[in-house]
């Protein structure tokens, strides 16, 4: 069963127009479970076929924009060709002069840890992993996405956060009522698959993933765009709902990082530019909003800050969580193994001279670390430029207010919150096909909102669209 639906899902992607296209691989993004040929080397076949498929449609449609995406693509491109020749050369050059941290077979059993530099099978798997992200963010951010480029990126979000969201909740109540082979569906990846993980005496959600930190990276991607949404664009609760939803999802994944993260980006949404605090040095209603939940916000902190005391007096896992999750964690052997893993990785970077020992050689514990020990210096820098040239503020002309504007922010959020924990917990410098699909819609909407901007001159909206949602 699972082979034709990949077909269907292909040829509809090839036939129909990329704003459809797009609808189908965002569908994909949570099923990091789903095996079309219960083959783990083939895990990610379904959403390679499906950017192939985005792309042989765009070619022969001759929907290209291009002009924002050079400067990315550029980035990427050079990126791509310095860790395939390190992938190649890097390990035979540095053959046995370091130490690396890596996953490898001892006595029949896989274990991570510190072994003589060789070459391996880790190196091509790598990048052929990183090729994969890349050929997501060109199948994304190159196709023209119709008239209104910003509801076929909401509808796609909506479509992933939806199918994320379902995948979670039967996850969740599955387990709840006993009856757990409702995932059975979507869990045919043959390798294991942390279903019954307790932390501490809660079990971790895990969805449509293979382990909760993976789960809580895709969750908090999520959980930031719809809150940066719903400030942008607050005409409509469901932005706000949703943003409650995955919250809730990613702090019950228990995942220590992804907690962290949902703090950080809660405080930020509140306090950093565009948060309700910060628009209290706007005009108007806008002002006056501000400042009344400004108000409201510090009325009513001493009765929040009692309401958790009594919730962690109360309830005695959340209690366990919090200790054994935030702050047993700081010097738990797992910190303390993760943090050998990052010091070695500064190793890795001496002992190869700045030039990386080849992405797929080392582990570390954080995504900058990982980028450093086998990208080295130049693939930081590349790695840098594609980032910036992503993320970058829109500056000049292109920052007039146009329906594109709130999407454009909210994807900038996602992506920084899946950078944000991938700093604390990525092993290797890849961060993911949803970063980089959700990087593509960020280049694909600049250049329509650029486009719209010229086109409508001095009529450009001076407010957001009313209704935001499709």
């Amino acid at each position: 069963m699972l082979l034709p639906f990949a077909i269907a899902a292909i040829l509809v992607v090839m036939f129909l127009p990329p704003r459809h296209g797009v609808l189908v691989l965002c569908f994909s993004l949570p099923l990091a479970t789903f095996a079309v040929l219960g083959n783990v080397l083939l895990s990610d076949l379904l959403v390679m076929a499906l950017c192939v498929a985005i792309f042989v449609q765009v070619l022969l449609t001759r929907r290209v924009m291009l002009k924002t995406a050079q400067g990315p693509l550029v980035w990427l491109a050079l990126l791509l060709l310095w860790a395939g020749l390190g992938a190649w050369f890097m390990p035979r050059i540095f053959d046995h002069a370091s130490d690396v941290v890596t996953l490898r077979q001892v006595d029949g059993r896989f274990v991570i840890d510190s072994f003589l530099l060789e070459p391996s099978g880790a190196n091509a798997t790598q990048f052929v992993r990183l090729v994969l992200s890349a050929g997501a963010f060109a199948a994304i951010a190159t196709p023209r996405l119709g008239a209104d480029p910003h509801r076929v990126v909401l509808r796609a979000v909506a479509v992933a956060t939806i199918v994320h969201i379902t995948l979670s909740g039967l996850d969740w109540m599955g387990h709840a009522f006993g009856v757990p082979w409702l995932m059975s569906p979507v869990r045919t990846l043959p390798q294991a698959i942390l279903v019954n993980q307790h932390y501490p005496g809660l079990r971790r959600l895990i969805g449509g993933f293979t382990e909760p930190a993976s789960f809580g990276l895709f969750t908090l991607g999520l959980y930031a765009f719809w809150l940066r949404f719903a400030l942008a664009a607050w005409q409509s609760l469901w932005p706000a709902l949703c943003a409650v939803v995955l919250g809730g999802f990613a702090v019950r994944s228990t995942s220590a990082a992804a907690m962290g993260g949902f703090a950080a980006i809660t405080i930020l949404a509140a306090l950093g530019p565009g948060g309700f605090l910060h628009r209290g040095f706007g005009r108007g209603s806008q002002r006056r909003n501000a400042i009344s939940f400004g108000v409201i916000l510090f009325s009513l902190a001493p009765v929040l800050i009692a309401g958790a005391i009594v919730i962690v007096q109360l309830f005695p896992d959340v209690r366990a969580v919090l200790e054994t999750g935030l702050l047993g964690k700081l010097t738990s052997q797992s910190a303390t193994e993760r943090l050998g893993w990052n010091a070695q990785a500064i190793e890795n970077l001496k002992d190869s001279f700045g030039l990386g020992l080849g992405i797929g050689s080392a582990r570390a514990s954080s995504w900058g670390l990982s980028v450093l020990a086998n990208l080295g210096l130049p693939g930081a820098l590349l790695y840098g430029g594609f980032l910036y040239s992503v993320l970058r503020h829109p500056s000049g002309g292109d920052r007039r207010w146009n329906d594109c504007t709130p999407t454009i922010d909210a994807l900038r959020w996602g992506c920084f919150a899946i950078l944000l924990q991938s700093m604390l917990t990525a092993p290797f410098p890849n961060l993911g096909v949803p970063f980089f699909v959700m990087a593509g819609f960020c280049v694909a909407l600049r250049q329509a909102g650029q486009q719209g901007s010229s086109a409508t001159g001095s009529r450009a909206r001076a407010v957001p669209p009313r209704r935001v949602l499709p």
